[in-house]
């Protein structure tokens, strides 16, 4: 029996696609005697290899055999956590001192799900909790600047947000760490493994408030991030997961028709994005989001609307080509 004053135990979750340049910093700033699961979801096979050379016997190694997707990943590892407390860690994020111990206290033995302030490689702050995803709100953040968004439809609160710099409770917290009870987490079904690449997290977070499992950032845990380490290898495939995902996120939020009606308005919002091209050129606006872009959204979005299950792309082993490649995508 565990009492009051005994530390819930922890296991750590980190799951690998092409990060054996970050992974090895991950896995070291987690305190020793800290359980480490890591599902290595590259054919490659470079992150396991990278992390088995770690002085670690508190270390577990799971090759899932394929790109199974992020949250397909966590659930198998989650599967293999024996902590009370499942804590979720990008292979491209790292605890500073203190930051594991501090997280794992707010959750309040599993009550909350706990988010850490966020700082860049650098320093630089880059905590940003993030509102409900909804169409309206989607939209307003697609087409027009944040300086002329209310509070109220921003999907990502900024830095100097209240909630980012004091600490509270959230809709959501980043995904790049987090740490949930185990007990809810599995209460609530694990993710949603439709999910491939983003929106997983917003799924389990409503499937959690309905237990009554809210969320917070805990700003006396720091966790520096260095940021898309392997969405940045895979590209348009990336882009096109995102928009898939806010497909089905209001597939399950408005129902199918509702949903399908949802995207549409969004879609909407690409073709104005699309067709502005040229001008937002002009005036130096947005240029990330060129004409390939939308067209890539498009495609994501026309993916979650129908259904369509994620082949993931084609992975090369072979030399620096070992990276993915869009060939294998719908």
């Amino acid at each position: 029996m565990i009492t009051n004053d005994e530390a819930p135990s922890v296991s750590v979750v980190v799951v690998a696609y092409g990060s054996e340049d970050v992974i090895g910093d991950a896995i070291l700033s987690v305190p020793a005697g800290v359980q480490v699961v890591v599902v290595e979801q590259s054919l490659s096979g470079r992150s396991a290899a990278l992390v088995k050379t770690l002085a670690r016997d508190d270390l577990e190694v799971i090759n899932s055999g394929a790109n199974r997707g992020f949250g397909a990943g966590c659930n198998l590892g989650a599967a293999q956590a024996s902590g009370e407390v499942i804590v979720f860690l990008n292979p491209d994020a790292r605890f500073t001192s203190g930051a594991l111990e501090a997280l794992v206290r707010a959750t309040e033995r599993g009550t909350w799900v706990a988010g850490p302030r966020i700082i860049n490689g650098d320093g630089t702050p880059a905590t940003r909790p993030r509102q409900w995803s909804s169409m309206t709100r989607d939209v307003w953040n697609l087409l027009l600047p944040r300086a002329i968004t209310p509070t109220r439809l921003l999907r990502e609160l900024p830095e100097s947000s209240d909630v980012a710099v004091f600490g509270g409770p959230a809709d959501l917290v980043q995904g790049s760490c987090f740490a949930v009870g185990r007990e809810a987490f599995f209460a609530a079904g694990g993710f949603d493994e439709r999910f491939f690449l983003y929106g997983e997290e917003e799924w389990l977070a409503r499937r959690l408030a309905a237990l009554g499992v809210r969320e917070r950032v805990a700003v006396e845990s720091v966790v520096a991030h260095v940021g898309a380490t392997s969405t940045e290898k895979v590209g348009a495939f990336a882009t096109v997961q995102m928009f898939r995902s806010w497909a089905l996120l209001y597939r399950d939020r408005y129902g199918r028709v509702g949903g399908a009606g949802a995207s549409f308005v969004l879609g909407l919002a690409l073709v104005v994005l699309l067709a502005s091209t040229p001008l937002r050129r002009a005036f130096d606006y947005r240029l990330e989001s060129d004409a390939a872009w939308c067209r890539t959204a498009m495609k994501g979005l026309a993916h979650g609307v129908i259904g369509l299950s994620v082949i993931p792309p084609a992975e090369r082993l072979a030399g620096d080509q070992r990276w993915p490649t869009l060939g294998a995508d719908r």
